[in-house]
């Protein structure tokens, strides 16, 4: 058989003769007698002695539902100790845990024995497990450990956990959340103080101005098209009036003059619609560089208690509104 069974089927036998004696207890000698009635008392000690037996035939599954049963009817600390050593032989070092700590609270009427036995339990689980404590002092914030919310704060809480990584989340509608990673060691108790923060995006100009100054460039571009149909129209005017000379047309007549007139105007029409055009593109182009440059730089800042924020929380099946205003 290998040791680590053996030293199981030990450990319940040193259990089971404290437990058995009971079976002998008036129900005004122990705190835990205390308004039970006899036939409760008597139903438990069926119950446990059913599972005492199961427990010495390795079949630990069975025993366990059978102490859970009989704790239904009597919360006994030796039955919370053997269903505790149940756990710990189906490696439920979590819902050992429970147990343990249930008979911990007898702990200063159990015998000097029986409380070795209670030290030696608890020892065997802290060499699997750990304790994340969390703590938050801002209003509403919902933490949780690997999923499962245990707080919402202000305040502070304590779950035993199993040895090693584990998730830490604290998290507010309106915030940035906190997730911290946290590896725990056997029997260690692991502080968290997740922090939720304020997100805020801050831009050096207006976010108006850079596409305000491109839409200036659109319209001074738009002007030089008008110009440039316009200069295209004194050009075919000029073609025009010139093939009514029949030939080529004598420079100082009024048909002459006329021509000179028409390809000054059209020659300074054109050169207006590309200034247009030069100087409105390089203004979209100088908006453009100027929203790209303008892009958000973001700041964080813890939330304060009282901030305007309000969020959803859940625990267990309980279902809430927090909300918090900051003044």
């Amino acid at each position: 058989m290998p040791r680590v069974r053996t030293l199981a089927v030990t450990v319940a036998l040193a259990l089971c003769p404290a437990l058995a004696a009971a079976d002998g207890l008036d129900r005004d000698e122990k705190p835990w007698s205390r308004n039970v009635s006899d036939d409760d008392q008597r139903e438990a000690r069926k119950l446990y002695a059913s599972g005492n037996e199961q427990f010495k035939a390795e079949r630990h599954t069975e025993a366990l539902a059978l102490y859970d049963k009989a704790l239904e009817r009597w919360e006994h600390p030796f039955i919370r100790l053997n269903a505790a050593a149940s756990c710990i032989e189906l490696e439920r070092y979590l819902a050992a845990a429970v147990h343990i700590e249930a008979a911990a609270t007898y702990r200063d009427h159990l015998k000097p024995d029986d409380q070795r036995k209670l030290a030696a339990m608890s020892k065997r689980v802290e060499a699997k497990t750990g304790i994340i404590e969390v703590v938050t002092e801002q209003a509403g914030a919902a933490l949780s450990i690997d999923g499962e919310q245990i707080l919402v704060g202000p305040g502070s809480a304590k779950r035993r956990v199993l040895a090693g990584k584990h998730a830490v989340v604290a998290q507010r509608a309106g915030l940035e959340s906190d997730t911290r990673q946290i590896e725990v060691a056997p029997g260690q108790v692991v502080a968290v103080k997740p922090v939720l923060f304020v997100v805020a995006s801050k831009w050096r100009w207006a976010t108006w101005k850079p596409w305000a100054l491109a839409g200036v460039g659109v319209a001074i571009a738009a002007v030089g098209a008008p110009l440039l149909i316009s200069a295209q129209s004194k050009l075919d005017e000029r073609a025009e009036l010139a093939n009514t000379c029949g030939g080529p047309c004598d420079p100082n007549s009024a048909i002459g003059f006329e021509l000179a007139a028409l390809k000054t105007s059209a020659d300074r029409r054109e050169l207006s619609a590309i200034t247009a055009f030069a100087v409105g593109g390089a203004t979209i182009a100088t908006g453009v560089v100027l929203a790209i440059l303008n892009r958000p730089t973001q700041t964080k800042r813890p939330a304060e208690d009282g901030e305007v924020q309000a969020g959803l929380w859940r625990r267990g099946d309980a279902t809430g509104v927090t909300l918090s205003v900051r003044y």
